[in-house]
């Protein structure tokens, strides 16, 4: 439920539902102090935290994710291991001061609130430049592909040369 005001002196509040589907394929985030954790997630194939997908840096086994971990309504960047777990626990978080953006992690209340865990003295740093912006299939695929199919809101890309691979064709060889 959702606070939605008060009218004549009843409060009164409105249901809301986020549908997956429609939710980004992917998300890129910019202006971390660490920069390995810039680039751009992609949904993962079946992996869900909280009821919603779980974003993978690069679209690569291994890479960082971005979730929101299970009964709240933040954002994490973390390790590929908490794709399954959901375990809050990460080096980018979207609550600082307070924010909330259950719905998506470019959402109005994530904005300006990301904090970096920065492993100096005070590990917790504020990161107002800290961006999350939608990305759409096209741009995922990259300059060496194009989006084959869309699958329950994946990105599906096909590698316009045999030089390149990779699920985002972004792997060169001969």
């Amino acid at each position: 439920m959702l606070f939605h005001g008060v009218l004549g002196g009843l409060v009164v509040f409105t249901q809301f539902a986020v549908v997956h589907s429609q939710m980004a394929p992917a998300y890129r985030v910019d202006g971390a102090a660490e920069s390995q954790f810039e680039g751009t997630y992609v949904r993962m194939a079946t992996a869900q935290c909280n009821g919603k997908p779980v974003y993978q840096l690069g679209g690569s086994d291994g890479g960082d994710v971005l979730f929101q971990p299970e009964g709240l309504s933040y954002w994490l960047v973390s390790t590929s291991d908490y794709a399954t777990s959901c375990d809050a626990s990460g080096w980018i978080t979207s609550n600082g001061n307070g924010g909330s953006c259950a719905a998506s992690p470019d959402g109005v209340g994530c904005s300006g609130r990301w904090q970096e865990n920065t492993r100096c003295d005070d590990p917790w740093s504020p990161r107002p430049d800290l961006s999350v912006q939608a990305v759409q299939c096209e741009a995922v695929c990259g300059p060496h592909g194009s989006v084959s199919s869309r699958h329950r809101g994946r990105c599906v890309c096909t590698c316009e040369s045999r030089r390149y691979s990779g699920a985002l064709c972004q792997i060169y060889g001969e």
